[in-house]
């Protein structure tokens, strides 16, 4: 399927409850069960999802849901609808509903816009392949875009509709006695009505005479402040040899612009070298700073050292006064023996020693931290030089032009807009004065005739003939020739007009007209949907025909028809009367009970 959709599911959800879902298939659908099992309220879900305005009923069971979806399968792909079942836009989303990412959907508006294609609407119109066509409104000739909304009362047919007598083109809806015959008309034909130029009526005559007058000033006004308008034909020329001018410039702008940002770069690599060698210089002169104390340090150490050796030579050769100190001759608190002062003395050798041992070491490390700074002053003198160079070339060389070449560009900017501004104003003056000659020309043409082509008996015959073939097949009771009547817009069954009939009959009739609009569309490269009946088969057994239905035999004979024989890809009737055993292998049936405990109760799970 190429063209059109079919219905795939219908779900309710909300919060803390079971998903409410009903599965549709390819081919006729039959939702059978008692009154009071949700059957109405599916047709009214339908109908919302399809873009329709009136809520569904507020039944108890349904508020405890919050959304409705509808997935759709269009040309094997799958789409999911979203609305909230309180109302307003629409969410797309191009997958099954069991795989919804609630994050990746399109924003359809719930209200048709000719100019937006972001509608409800216009998606149901460009999956039937019938978006962007005109339909004439009135007899003046003005013209509407077509609306999915005009052609849902084609297919969504309600228990109250069906039975109706008036002609099932006209909607209740009321979307104009003139537009839904055309809808029809454009349908049957495939021809819609953008051909047609409307009347011009006496208030849109005035409207272009005031903008006749309005443009005679604006074209007077450009050319007292232009005396030169209309002559000018060198401006293109001239406009382009400044093109031509900025361009080059534009060129060589771009070359010293890279020439700049390849030096900047080497400045900015330099500038960082340069902190670089500075942070090391400073750190090799705080070392050597620390070095010159350590060897103070060390010197101080030896000395020490030394006078601790001469004491204890003093001591060992003290033979004559043990208590005294030979050197300061105060008294000494502990006399040492001379192996003790001989293992003192060796310590302080061996101490003094190692400390020159390290004052050599450090004196290396010194030299070697000296020559490496100098090595640093010379590279930290070469990199400033370098970035000097650098910096002395981007001021004369690049920056100097760059200010130059603004200039330039300054100025031939300022000549072509004015050039841009002239030409602005020849444009104009060429619009203006080609407007205004349409404006006349329209005012000179004689008035469209009010010559429309109408709904006539010869375009709805291919569909009476399908109507007439569909009773056949149903065995529907002398059914005759079926013809079209334009007085009525009704179809005429074996020379009695159709809403003479009772109920069941105008009932059964009117399922039958709309099979047979779908099914003749099916041989054309468009499709209008699917048609979903509630409660077309009034039969003598149900109180409400009021004498008024019919025979069980021909409301068997409809189900018979749609499982087996009709050509429409998907059919769905919502039926108190459930369909004949034999077809029940052939069609989707499913079945509410009414009972809690006993099948499936209704649409909505029972807590």
């Amino acid at each position: 399927m190429d063209k059109g959709f079919v219905i795939r599911k219908l779900i309710l959800t909300g919060q803390k409850v079971d998903h409410a879902i009903i599965e549709f298939a390819t081919g006729l659908n039959v939702i059978s069960g008692p009154t009071n099992t949700g059957k109405s309220y599916i047709f009214e879900c339908l109908d919302f999802m399809m873009g329709g305005k009136v809520l569904p009923r507020d039944i108890v069971e349904s508020r405890s849901y919050e959304s409705i979806f509808l997935e759709i399968e269009a040309n094997n792909t799958y789409y999911t609808l979203e609305r909230a079942r309180l109302g307003g836009d629409f969410k797309l989303y191009e997958t099954k509903f069991d795989f919804l990412n609630f994050n990746n959907f399109t924003v359809l508006l719930s209200k048709h816009d000719k100019d937006n294609e972001n509608t409800i609407s216009a998606f149901l119109l460009k999956l039937n392949n019938i978006w962007d066509k005109k339909i004439r409104k009135n007899n003046k000739g003005v013209l509407v875009t077509l609306s999915y909304r005009y052609i849902c009362h084609l297919l969504l047919i309600s228990e109250i509709e069906i039975i109706k007598k008036e002609s099932p083109i006209l909607s209740s809806k009321g979307f104009g006695v003139t537009i839904e015959p055309n809808v029809i008309k454009f349908l049957v034909s495939g021809k819609d009505d953008k051909a047609i130029i409307a009347e011009v009526d006496e208030k849109i005559i005035t409207s272009k005479k005031g903008k006749i007058e309005l443009l005679n000033e604006l074209i007077k006004d450009i050319s007292d402040n232009n005396p030169e308008i209309g002559n000018n034909e060198d401006l293109d020329h001239q406009i382009q040899k400044l093109e031509n001018s900025i361009g080059l410039i534009k060129e060589e702008h771009n070359i010293l612009l890279d020439e700049f940002s390849e030096k900047d770069a080497q400045r900015k690599i330099i500038s960082k070298e340069i902190l670089i060698l500075e942070n090391r210089i400073d750190s090799l002169i705080e070392i050597l700073n620390r070095s010159s104390l350590l060897k103070e340090h060390y010197n101080t150490d030896i000395k020490r050292l030394k006078s601790t050796i001469e004491a204890g030579i003093l001591l060992s050769n003290n033979e004559i006064n043990t208590q005294l100190c030979p050197y300061c001759k105060n008294e000494l608190n502990e006399v040492l023996n001379s192996d003790e002062i001989v293992q003192t003395i060796n310590a302080c050798e061996k101490e003094i020693i190692k400390i020159i041992h390290l004052l050599q070491e450090l004196s290396k490390s010194v030299e070697l931290m000296k020559e490496k700074k100098i090595e640093l002053d010379f590279n930290l003198i070469s990199l400033n030089k370098s970035l000097q160079e650098i910096e002395t070339h981007l001021e004369e060389n690049v920056n100097s032009k760059l200010k130059d070449q603004n200039k330039q560009l300054d100025n031939l900017n300022r000549k072509r807009n004015l050039l841009l501004q002239s030409k602005y104003q020849e444009n104009s003056f060429k619009q203006f004065n080609d407007f205004r000659e349409s404006l006349t020309k329209s005012l000179n043409n004689p008035k469209a005739g009010n010559e429309f082509d109408t709904l006539t008996t010869s375009v709805m015959q291919p569909i009476c003939e399908v109507v007439a073939k569909i009773l056949k097949e149903c065995y529907y009771e002398n059914p005759g020739s079926v013809t079209f009547s334009e007085k009525s817009l009704d179809l005429i069954i074996g020379n009695e007009n159709r809403n003479l009939s009772g109920k069941g009959l105008r009932a059964i009739t009117y399922a039958t007209f709309i099979l047979a609009l779908t099914e003749y569309i099916t041989e054309k490269d468009y499709r209008i949907g699917v048609p979903v009946f509630d409660s077309p088969l009034v039969t003598f057994s149900k109180p409400k025909a009021e004498g008024e239905g019919i025979t069980i035999d021909l409301a068997m004979n409809f189900y018979r028809y749609c499982a087996l024989k009709s050509k429409c890809e998907q059919i769905i009737i919502l039926e108190n009367e459930e369909p004949p055993n034999d077809i029940e292998t052939n069609i989707n049936h499913i079945r509410f009970t009414g009972l809690v405990d006993v099948g499936r109760k209704g649409f909505i799970p029972v807590d």
